[in-house]
């Protein structure tokens, strides 16, 4: 099968990293993809499988709307794709108009929270009629699919992330370190972590807290560091394409969220057997990764008291933590085999070729 994969980008993000890891294992099963990326990008964060064919069709994002629809279709019918599925509600519409002019059919995905993104009332309308006219929509938790009218629901599917198939091994921490990661903006509520670490840290002053990201609430933050007097034991670090290393070496890893698909770096740090703490935020993703496992945390958003109480109960009680984490992260990797995931989006991309 021709999958062509429409996306804005290939750069760092959870949409980016979830494509990525689908079309490698869509490759590897002998499938042919091409990533169609409607905005320019520098830098490729990703790896993807050299069979993988990577396009631009925008440069330093001058190209029109439709200039670019228009090389879409052309790309589509010259490419003889067989499917298109898309990620996020610009690209959507691109390959929604494509995919139509070039008679095929379009699988589209929500990869956020929909009450919250997009915003703006015309991309939601956009959103609202692509999804109308998609063959099928892909959810990554029913909490997202139920925001959306029956007509769309009925034609949709809730399909997990995937799992990386490549983590590396847990190995007990040398050292005591708090890990997160993450864009440095409201959205990951970086602030309550320092604030939840700041009540943690009187207690157990051997930990340090490392935070992995890159953006506009750098400065806010690292000023909060220094007025709680935590520069000795909490840094801001780089964004890194070895989050997950860096997770497996560390104590316990925290998701301070206010809203999230399915955050794919707790995913990871489920997965790798890392104790871990997170908000019980919507749409819901993190509840649904955490289920069955009494080695995680889930607290309310906003709360640092809370989370602060459950790091001091995993420090307190840290090697029956660090085993039942060890577990139940082997369940996981087993449920959430990117092959798994691969093979239930090829047989949504099956049935809509065969207008099931």
């Amino acid at each position: 099968m021709k999958i062509a994969f429409v996306i804005s980008s290939l750069g760092s993000g959870g949409a980016e990293r979830v494509a990525s890891i689908l079309a490698n294992e869509w490759s590897r099963m002998g499938h042919e993809v091409t990533f169609y990326c409607t905005h320019d990008f520098e830098k490729q964060v990703y790896k993807t499988d050299e069979r993988i064919v990577i396009k631009k069709l925008r440069e330093k994002n001058r190209s029109g709307y439709f200039k670019l629809v228009s090389k879409l279709k052309k790309e589509f019918l010259k490419d003889k794709m067989d499917v298109a599925v898309s990620f996020m509600t610009t690209p959507s519409f691109y390959a929604y108009v494509a995919a139509k002019k070039a008679k095929i059919p379009l699988v589209c995905s929500e990869r956020n929270n929909p009450y919250m993104f997009p915003q703006g009332k015309f991309k939601r309308a956009v959103r609202q009629f692509v999804f109308k006219r998609a063959k099928h929509i892909v959810f990554q938790t029913n909490d997202a699919k139920e925001f959306f009218s029956k007509k769309i629901q009925n034609k949709s599917s809730v399909v997990f992330n995937p799992c990386d198939n490549n983590l590396p091994l847990r190995s007990f921490p040398e050292e005591k370190v708090i890990i997160s990661a993450g864009r440095l903006n409201y959205q990951k509520d970086f602030g309550t972590l320092i604030n939840g670490f700041s009540l943690f840290n009187k207690e157990f002053g051997d930990y340090k807290l490392e935070i992995y990201g890159d953006g506009e609430e750098k400065e806010k933050l690292e000023e909060l560091i220094k007025t709680l007097k935590l520069s000795d034991s909490c840094t801001i670090e780089p964004f890194s394409n070895d989050i997950k290393t860096i997770i497996s070496k560390s104590s316990i890893f925290v998701s301070s969220s206010i809203f999230e698909g399915m955050p794919n770096v707790l995913l990871e740090s489920l997965a790798i057997g890392t104790p871990s703490v997170a908000t019980d935020c919507p749409i819901g993703g993190s509840k649904l990764l955490m289920e069955g496992n009494n080695y995680g945390k889930l607290f309310e958003i906003g709360n640092a008291e809370q989370l602060s109480k459950h790091l001091k109960e995993i420090a307190n009680n840290y090697n029956e933590y660090y085993n039942g984490a060890v577990h139940f992260g082997a369940s996981l990797r087993e449920k959430l085999d990117s092959q798994k995931i691969a093979k239930q989006w090829i047989d949504i991309f099956e049935r809509c070729r065969k207008n099931e």
